[in-house]
C-alpha cells in the first residue's frame, strides 16, 4: 500500500514539473548568480552562502547556495518569484515543511524520542556513545532553531 502511494505521488509530482516551462542548465546558474548578487545569505539562517561550480570539481560544502522553493513544489509552489537561496543544510532540513521552524521542531521531536529510547535501554559503552551523539544532534538542532528564530 505504501509503495502505491509513493508511485502515485511521484507521478503527480512529475506531471506538475512537466507542466512548468523547462529550465536550461545555463539559466539555472544565471538565476543562482542573480539571486546571490541580490542577497548572498541563506534565506532561513542568514549565514553567507557560496556558489560553487561542480564542473570544476568543487565539492558541495554545507554553505553551498541552493534553490529554495518558498512554497514547496509538492504543495503547489512553482518557480520564479517562489525561489530564494538557502544553504544546502537548511534546504535539506526543511524538506517539504512550510517553514524551517516547523521542520526543525519535527526533527527535534524525533531526536528527543530517540534519546529517550536510548536512555531507557541498558547503558552499555556503545549505548553511552549513542546517547552522546543523539544529545549533540539535539543541541545542534536547538541552536539552529534559535538562529532561525532571531530576526536576521
Amino acid at each position: 500500500m505504501g509503495e502505491k502511494a509513493k508511485t502515485t505521488s511521484r507521478r503527480r509530482r512529475t506531471a506538475r514539473r512537466r507542466a512548468l516551462p523547462p529550465v536550461r542548465p545555463g539559466d539555472r546558474s544565471r538565476l543562482r548568480r542573480e539571486l546571490h548578487a541580490a542577497d548572498p545569505n541563506c534565506h532561513w539562517c542568514g549565514r553567507p552562502t557560496r556558489i560553487i561550480d561542480p564542473a570544476r570539481g568543487e565539492r558541495a560544502p554545507g554553505d553551498m547556495a541552493t534553490f529554495e522553493h518558498l512554497t514547496p513544489e509538492c504543495r503547489g509552489g512553482g518557480r520564479g518569484a517562489n525561489l530564494a537561496l538557502a544553504c544546502s543544510r537548511c534546504n535539506s532540513l526543511r524538506g517539504d515543511y512550510p517553514t524551517l521552524g516547523e521542520a526543525l521542531e519535527a526533527h527535534m521531536e524525533s531526536a528527543r524520542a530517540r534519546l529517550a529510547r536510548l536512555r531507557a535501554r541498558d547503558p552499555s559503552h556503545s549505548r553511552r556513545l549513542d546517547i552522546r551523539r543523539a544529545g549533540r544532534k539535539l543541541r545542534a538542532l536547538r541552536a539552529l532553531l534559535a538562529a532561525v528564530a532571531e530576526p536576521a
